[in-house]
């Protein structure tokens, strides 16, 4: 909705520094509806400078399925009420899977959002969902965090466990 936020995301990045291929933005859903056409130019624009895009909450927003294919996303990162409801039954884990599925088959990673139990990352660990977020994972932390596990050596667990700073 901003038209100059290209033009800010590009000032921060010459400000602080950071390459462009080190930020990832997140757009949710709702987001992209509301202005379709401004927000597909600015996420063309983002990915051809090197910043990654995805979209985050998946699955909560009131888009059609054919939007996914026409924006330039890199990921998608499945809400975690879908991730929470897994356990209650095949057709929980089935909504799930189909997500996975779709954005594998667009080209785009998939990150699970809300991974609290060692359940839930067995499940998706089955679904062969290679990434995720949650309390499981790690808890939040703030820059200054960041930077000491960083300078501590320590990695990130992925679902897989494989490790990557």
């Amino acid at each position: 909705a901003h038209m100059d936020l290209y033009d800010q995301i590009c000032n921060i990045l010459k400000a602080s520094g950071l390459a462009p291929e080190s930020l990832i933005l997140e757009i949710t859903e709702n987001t992209i509806i509301e202005n379709t056409v401004n927000a597909t130019r600015l996420i063309e624009r983002l990915r051809k400078r090197g910043i990654e895009v995805q979209i985050d909450d998946f699955g909560t927003g009131y888009s059609s399925l054919s939007y996914l294919q026409q924006y330039p996303i890199d990921a998608i990162k499945i809400d975690r009420s879908f991730i929470n409801r897994m356990s209650e039954g095949a057709n929980h884990m089935e909504i799930v899977r189909a997500i996975i599925s779709l954005a594998r088959e667009l080209g785009m990673r998939v990150i699970a959002e809300g991974v609290e139990t060692e359940v839930q990352k067995n499940h998706l660990k089955d679904l062969a969902c290679k990434y995720g977020q949650g309390y499981l994972i790690g808890e939040p932390m703030d820059g200054q965090g960041v930077g000491r596990l960083l300078a501590a050596g320590a990695g990130i667990e992925l679902l897989h466990g494989q490790a990557e700073a």
